[in-house]
Protein backbone atom coordinates (compact mmCIF):
# COMPACT_ATOMS: atom_id res chain seq x y z
CA UNK A 1 0.00 0.00 0.00
CA UNK A 2 1.24 3.36 -1.13
CA UNK A 3 2.32 5.75 1.84
CA UNK A 4 0.55 8.95 2.76
CA UNK A 5 1.53 12.58 2.16
CA UNK A 6 2.89 14.64 4.70
CA UNK A 7 0.89 17.15 5.65
CA UNK A 8 -2.43 15.51 4.99
CA UNK A 9 -4.96 15.65 7.43
CA UNK A 10 -6.09 12.60 9.53
CA UNK A 11 -9.61 12.69 7.34
CA UNK A 12 -7.53 12.28 4.05
CA UNK A 13 -5.35 9.65 5.59
CA UNK A 14 -8.33 7.62 6.86
CA UNK A 15 -10.10 7.79 3.14
CA UNK A 16 -6.99 6.71 1.23
CA UNK A 17 -6.42 3.91 3.98
CA UNK A 18 -10.23 2.64 3.24
CA UNK A 19 -10.05 3.38 -0.43
CA UNK A 20 -6.92 0.58 -0.68
CA UNK A 21 -4.25 3.15 -0.41
CA UNK A 22 -5.26 5.59 -2.86
CA UNK A 23 -6.77 9.51 -2.24
CA UNK A 24 -10.19 9.52 -2.77
CA UNK A 25 -11.69 12.31 -4.73
CA UNK A 26 -12.85 15.61 -2.72
CA UNK A 27 -16.58 14.84 -3.78
CA UNK A 28 -15.98 10.69 -2.74
CA UNK A 29 -14.80 11.58 0.93
CA UNK A 30 -16.71 10.16 3.81
CA UNK A 31 -16.10 11.05 7.74
CA UNK A 32 -13.28 10.23 9.59
CA UNK A 33 -15.86 7.49 11.73
CA UNK A 34 -16.75 6.06 8.65
CA UNK A 35 -13.84 5.80 6.90
CA UNK A 36 -12.18 3.94 9.98
CA UNK A 37 -15.07 1.35 9.45
CA UNK A 38 -14.44 0.67 5.85
CA UNK A 39 -10.99 0.30 6.85
CA UNK A 40 -11.79 -2.48 9.49
CA UNK A 41 -13.94 -4.29 6.93
CA UNK A 42 -11.62 -4.10 4.44
CA UNK A 43 -8.66 -5.69 6.68
CA UNK A 44 -11.38 -8.18 7.89
CA UNK A 45 -12.21 -6.68 11.22
CA UNK A 46 -15.21 -7.31 12.82
CA UNK A 47 -16.82 -4.64 15.13
CA UNK A 48 -19.78 -3.36 16.60
CA UNK A 49 -18.36 -0.46 17.78
CA UNK A 50 -18.72 2.97 15.22
CA UNK A 51 -16.56 6.26 16.98
CA UNK A 52 -13.54 6.60 14.97
CA UNK A 53 -11.36 5.58 17.60
CA UNK A 54 -12.92 2.47 18.68
CA UNK A 55 -12.53 1.09 15.68
CA UNK A 56 -9.02 1.72 15.17
CA UNK A 57 -8.02 0.42 18.42
CA UNK A 58 -10.40 -2.56 17.05
CA UNK A 59 -8.28 -2.94 14.12
CA UNK A 60 -5.04 -2.62 16.23
CA UNK A 61 -6.34 -5.64 18.18
CA UNK A 62 -7.06 -3.80 20.90
CA UNK A 63 -10.97 -2.95 22.36
CA UNK A 64 -11.60 -0.33 25.13
CA UNK A 65 -14.65 -2.40 25.78
CA UNK A 66 -12.35 -5.34 27.11
CA UNK A 67 -10.31 -2.43 29.16
CA UNK A 68 -13.22 -0.65 30.33
CA UNK A 69 -14.68 -4.11 31.99
CA UNK A 70 -11.76 -4.68 33.33
CA UNK A 71 -10.99 -1.28 34.91
CA UNK A 72 -14.36 -1.57 36.09
CA UNK A 73 -14.18 -5.02 37.96
CA UNK A 74 -10.39 -3.90 39.28
CA UNK A 75 -12.31 -0.36 40.52
CA UNK A 76 -15.33 -2.56 42.17
CA UNK A 77 -12.73 -4.93 43.82
CA UNK A 78 -10.77 -1.97 45.61
CA UNK A 79 -13.85 0.20 46.72
CA UNK A 80 -15.02 -3.14 48.07
CA UNK A 81 -11.72 -4.25 49.76
CA UNK A 82 -11.65 -0.50 51.08
CA UNK A 83 -15.20 -1.23 52.45
CA UNK A 84 -14.48 -4.36 54.16
CA UNK A 85 -11.27 -3.17 55.48
CA UNK A 86 -12.76 -0.01 57.47
CA UNK A 87 -15.41 -1.97 58.71
CA UNK A 88 -13.41 -4.65 60.19
CA UNK A 89 -11.15 -1.74 61.23
CA UNK A 90 -14.33 -0.09 63.51
CA UNK A 91 -15.59 -3.63 64.12
CA UNK A 92 -12.08 -3.80 66.17
CA UNK A 93 -12.24 -0.88 67.66
CA UNK A 94 -15.53 -1.28 69.37
CA UNK A 95 -14.56 -5.06 70.63
CA UNK A 96 -11.41 -3.29 72.40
Amino acid sequence: MALGVAGTTLNDELNRLANGGTYRASSKMVGQALAARQWAVQRSVTTSLTDTVGVLNAIAGTTSANLLTLMAYATSSLVLANYLQRKLSEQSQLEC
